[in-house]
């Protein structure tokens, strides 16, 4: 961890938070989680499903759930395009 002193902040890059095994899990978070990968499974260059990403987490406010955003990078495994992944599209029927 860093200090800043001149705000008074600290960088924590990496919170642990321990969750019981036995604790069910959070359903209106699964349903987000399940819809906005639905939403995102596509390279939005040539609709390939195949990439390799980076996997930061990125924080998830329920009650803006329509702010949330997935930045990490992705890379098309079919026509090498660099996108992040809430740029991914929707699969076409």
């Amino acid at each position: 961890m860093k200090k800043n002193d001149n705000q008074g902040l600290m960088w924590v890059p990496y919170i642990m938070v321990e969750k019981s095994p036995n604790e069910p899990p959070d359903k209106e978070y699964e349903e987000f989680m399940t819809q906005y990968e639905e939403k995102h499974k596509c390279c939005p260059k040539c609709g390939s499903l195949k990439y390799s990403t980076t996997l930061m987490g990125y924080i998830l406010n329920m009650d803006k759930k329509d702010e949330y955003k997935d930045k990490n990078d992705c890379t098309c495994l079919e026509c090498g395009d660099n996108h992040i992944y809430h740029d991914r599209i929707e699969k076409s029927l």
